[in-house]
């Protein structure tokens, strides 16, 4: 039986998956996730607003932003230049 390409691709990303968890101590999506968040916190402290670092890195949602920028750093983002 001949494996369909979509289940070559999952069966085949798998190692590289397990690998980056061990070396970085996160998941992929959790690395770009915070990756994101620390630059939308550059943007912030550098002046931008909210809405502006948030459509920088990739969010198009700003309720999701919110609440993975206060999952990341503890903080709401429009609180986080307070801090």
């Amino acid at each position: 039986m001949r494996a369909l390409p979509c289940q070559l691709d999952f069966f085949a990303t798998e190692p590289l998956k397990e690998g980056f968890r061990l070396t970085i101590g996160k998941s992929i999506h959790a690395y770009l996730r915070t990756t994101r968040i620390e630059a939308a916190a550059d943007l912030i402290s550098a002046g931008a607003s909210v809405t502006e670092a948030a459509l920088a890195v990739g969010f198009e949602n700003l309720s999701h932003f919110s609440k993975a920028f206060r999952a990341e750093k503890g903080v709401l983002p429009s609180r986080y230049g307070a801090v």
